[in-house]
């Protein structure tokens, strides 16, 4: 049965203005986008993509991948998230390991805010477990959901609010070095949000290039099928340029001004967290299919983006584009946005067959029959 659209349970005015609010934005939208497009064809020659012979292989392939409870329940008188993180190993296309943790994160005196900080580090240390005990399997390769250090940022609220924290983020950087060090790992970077070719356009004194779009979507419009792009053909770290164009465009500031800005703000990001000589990492783009997006790699600066995409488009989903065993892994470990209200209704439940008096006074006073 198909779900009803909830604009039409509103009443009458309201639909009226909704709807004519959604052909204003999307009027909007469209006029963003035609004005993205002619400078991003103007741009075209400055991002210079470099063809991929796909190479046939028997690799061994691992992937690794974690995930936090969209929803956090509130139900027992205290905040609790379900976490979760695992791997697969495949040799071809055929699944020969795998393994999966869950835990469950709970504390009554955080403030949301961190409280999603807190479970977002435990998750990840739970992955970088899971890809640890997968490197002892001698995988050719390991696949890692997202960049290796998007845990640092902002490290500063950590730092100021959640000290506690502070220990799992150095259990997470001694893990994430060894895994570096490895040799094997790359992450893999679905959803990117970095801008750092408008900051390398505004840096270079061509403002009126900057197309105000991601640099996925730029890349999605320009790299053909079979092809790969390395930001080291035009900038040093993207990181850096992504930063200046924000600061740039909210604070006013110069090229080389916001520039100067965006290193500053990385290294004092690393320094509060006690990173000397971070590892050197490079970023790039592949693209297996006309028909899906590129998506972003982080490798170590040693390894080639060439000789990585040759290996890794043979593994691709045609639906997603991303390479297969990233989707598995994804799908195997996703947890349903109603997995933390359903892990206290668990919890309730055993808690009550005691049935004491003390137990039934301890949930009147906090509801837990309140839907959430």
């Amino acid at each position: 049965m198909e779900e009803e659209n909830p604009l039409l349970q509103m009443p009458r005015p309201l639909v009226d203005t909704f709807f004519q609010l959604a052909e204003e934005h999307a009027t909007n939208t469209l006029k963003k986008i035609r004005d993205a497009e002619v400078r991003i064809h103007k741009i075209a020659k400055y991002i210079e993509s470099k063809p991929v012979k796909p190479v046939e292989t028997s690799l061994t392939i691992a992937t690794v991948d974690g995930s936090i409870s969209p929803k956090s329940s509130n139900r027992l008188g205290t905040r609790m998230a379900v976490l979760s993180a695992g791997y697969k190993i495949f040799r071809k296309e055929k699944l020969i390991e795998e393994r999966f943790s869950g835990d469950v994160f709970s504390e009554g005196s955080i403030e949301g805010h961190m409280f999603s900080i807190l479970s977002s580090l435990k998750m990840i240390r739970m992955e970088r477990i899971a890809a640890l005990e997968a490197l002892k399997r001698h995988p050719d390769l390991l696949l890692i959901d997202g960049p290796f250090f998007s845990f640092l940022y902002p490290p500063s609220w950590v730092v100021r609010y959640a000290p506690e924290g502070i220990e799992i983020v150095q259990d997470i950087l001694r893990s994430t070095s060894k895994i570096i060090a490895s040799g094997k790992a790359i992450g893999v970077i679905k959803r990117s949000a970095l801008r750092a070719i408008d900051g390398w356009l505004f840096a270079k004194g061509k403002e009126d290039l900057v197309t105000n779009m991601r640099d996925k979507y730029i890349l999605t419009r320009l790299m053909p099928p079979l092809t790969y792009w390395d930001y080291e053909s035009i900038m040093d770290d993207p990181m850096v340029y992504s930063r200046a164009i924000s600061r740039a465009q909210l604070r006013g500031l110069k090229g080389e001004e916001a520039l100067r800005w965006a290193k500053m703000i990385l290294k004092r990001d690393q320094t509060r967290l006690g990173i000397v000589s971070p590892p050197k990492l490079k970023r790039g783009y592949i693209r297996s299919s006309s028909e899906t997006a590129p998506f972003e790699v982080e490798l170590p600066a040693n390894m080639s983006i060439k000789k990585i995409a040759e290996k890794i488009i043979p593994l691709c989903n045609p639906a997603t584009g991303l390479p297969f065993p990233l989707d598995l892994i994804d799908a195997d470990i996703s947890l349903d946005r109603r997995i933390a209200k359903t892990f206290a209704d668990e919890v309730e439940a055993r808690v009550l067959d005691e049935n004491p008096k003390a137990v039934k006074d301890y949930f009147t006073g906090i509801n837990p029959q309140k839907e959430e």
